[in-house]
């Protein structure tokens, strides 16, 4: 797709590019003809690279499980497994992590230095007796915290998004997070026939009220939404063929005017 044209005539500045590990295409990609060809076209047009990734199972890899199963998450019936995410009270994974997030940012370029490494998709959290008191929130503030501190000696203009999002959107309530976290909230089970802000809608009105408790714990002025207005896929179950898309601009439109007070 001619991105870059697109993103120019409509005064977009910014091209998130993103990548699931399993699918394993962003860091080839940016090495092709056509990926140079993309970021020298932003380059030229003003446009700034960003990158999102659901990042902790390629930071931890998973065929280190069979090894040391102690590295990785203990579901609510005791039992270690690879399935997403990490230990994050186990001192050695987080090391694994904080070396493998620095190689991974030296190939993230050009950036902006917000960096968006995020828990893996929808991936469940620990629950070993170090870390079931801690909330999925607050273990996921705990892994970036230990990211953030770690990336700022590569990079000390680094910033780490902190992604409120399915099992996440609920702020932290033992972890402080980081001076160089920011908030990135991603509604994606919310209701697109109402605003985000209408009281008629009983799913949407907890989502904004959920929103207003992370702005006291996060900097509202370096909060960031991620929506899904024209998201394809998500509109069509990640399935194909594409249903058209539900675009409704005035429910965008109110629900960024909700969002910029």
């Amino acid at each position: 797709a001619d991105w870059i044209s697109w993103m120019a005539q409509s005064g977009l500045n910014v091209l998130k590019l993103h990548m699931a590990p399993k699918e394993d295409n962003l860091l080839p990609f940016l090495k092709s003809l056509k990926g140079r060809e993309v970021l020298r076209q932003a380059q030229d047009a003003r446009i700034e690279i960003e990158y999102e990734i659901h990042a902790l199972s390629l930071l931890l890899p998973r065929a280190l499980f069979k090894k040391s199963p102690d590295l990785f998450r203990m579901d609510i019936r005791g039992n270690r497994t690879a399935d997403s995410n990490l230990c994050p009270s186990n001192e050695k994974a987080l090391d694994i992590v904080r070396a493998a997030a620095v190689a991974l940012i030296d190939r993230l370029s050009p950036t902006t230095s917000r960096y968006c490494l995020w828990p893996d998709d929808g991936g469940k959290w620990c629950h070993c007796p170090k870390c079931a008191a801690l909330s999925d929130a607050d273990q996921n503030v705990a892994v970036m915290n230990t990211l953030i501190d770690t990336l700022r000696f590569r990079d000390p203009d680094a910033r780490l998004a902190c992604l409120a999002y399915a099992g996440t959107l609920n702020p932290p309530s033992q972890m402080v997070p980081d001076r160089g976290l920011f908030l990135e909230w991603a509604p994606i089970s919310r209701c697109y026939r109402h605003a985000i802000n209408d009281p008629a809608c009983a799913v949407n009105r907890e989502y904004a009220t959920g929103l207003h408790a992370l702005l006291q714990v996060f900097e509202p002025a370096d909060a960031q939404v991620l929506e899904y207005w024209m998201d394809a896929s998500m509109f069509s179950h990640w399935t194909r063929p594409a249903v058209r898309l539900p675009f409704d601009k005035d429910i965008m439109r109110r629900d960024v005017d909700y969002y910029r007070s």
